[in-house]
């Protein structure tokens, strides 16, 4: 679901809470830009390369461009003390170009690192640059990322017991690598983000075309067994928030070891943006709870025109001639 955070200011003095405010996309440059250029890229690239662009690229756009607007479709909720109502449009959950499902599955990701995964230990940051030839490949050929990403461990590992005089088989490093497929052109520039803790586990006497993006090493892997003697156990009351939460407001996680811990978005704009979803912005007090999924056309309009909102979604553009400049 769509819960981006849209602050109107911090606290003010007398203590009055910031609220949420529904995030409305189609008013920001990337959309206005992928809404206006979109279909004459497509085409213009298809015509240029002389092969159809392949459909989850196209998928991408069409979803973006539906993505936190009303008009596709939202959820109704009600405070139960005062009867307010909110509207929560649909999200797009993608993993291209979205800030809005991106800033979620980063604070998701985040939360879950913090909380599940790193220990309480020094961690230092390691970012692998490759050369082009090198990233092209990788871009072609996903599945060599995992060789790469070992002969990577291997020599920060061999780093890490040299500094504190071990030898292999008696430390154990532990790292996490986000793998980033793009530049901050959005350019193809595949590189890699590499959170090693800053040190090495001596053990006692006694003794992941699909890519995962984040990658467990060492100490940190699944199945390590010192994994669970070393990362945050975590709070399990706090795994799932009450009130809108319960009632399917969640953002999906995969814990490494393959379970599911779900943060709700409310929890997450609490913990991001201290801004609390579940309270009513018109009481104060009551809390908002899901009443009905808007799915219909018909009942979609209805409700839009009674609120003095558009009910009809933002047009898409059309195919421009070549060699006109693409504008924002």
């Amino acid at each position: 679901m769509q819960a981006n955070a849209h602050q109107t200011g911090r606290a003010h003095c007398d203590g009055a809470p910031v609220h949420y405010e529904r995030h409305r996309p189609e008013q920001t440059t990337l959309y206005r830009l992928v809404q206006q250029h979109a279909a004459s890229f497509i085409a213009h690239t298809e015509a240029s390369t002389g092969s159809e662009l392949p459909g989850f690229i196209k998928d991408e756009f069409d979803a973006f461009l539906e993505c936190g607007i009303l008009a596709h479709g939202f959820l109704r909720l009600r405070c139960g003390d005062c009867g307010h109502d909110k509207l929560l449009a649909f999200s797009c959950k993608r993993r291209g170009f979205c800030p809005s499902c991106g800033a979620r599955r980063m604070s998701q990701t985040a939360a879950h690192l913090v909380e599940h995964v790193i220990p309480h230990v020094p961690v230092r940051q390691w970012v692998l640059s490759l050369p082009i030839p090198l990233r092209l490949l990788l871009a072609a050929q996903p599945e060599l990322v995992t060789p790469v990403l070992q002969v990577v461990q291997r020599v920060v590992t061999r780093h890490l017991l040299d500094t504190a005089s071990l030898r292999a088989g008696v430390g154990h490093g532990g790292a996490v690598t986000l793998i980033q497929r793009f530049g901050s052109a959005a350019n193809l520039n595949i590189h890699l983000h590499c959170l090693v803790l800053d040190g090495v586990y001596r053990s006692g006497a006694d003794g992941r075309p699909r890519l995962h993006l984040i990658r467990f090493h060492g100490v940190l892997a699944p199945n390590a067994k010192l994994r669970s003697l070393v990362v945050p156990q975590g709070s399990p009351k706090d795994e799932q928030a009450p009130g809108v939460a319960a009632s399917g407001i969640q953002c999906e996680a995969q814990t490494a070891q393959g379970g599911p811990a779900r943060i709700s978005w409310a929890r997450l704009l609490k913990r991001v943006f201290d801004i609390d979803l579940q309270r009513c912005p018109n009481c104060g007090a009551g809390e908002l709870k899901i009443i009905a999924a808007i799915l219909e056309r018909a009942v979609i309009e209805k409700i839009l025109a009674h609120l003095g909102l558009d009910p009809q979604p933002p047009p898409k553009g059309r195919v421009r001639e070549a060699g006109l400049h693409f504008a924002a």
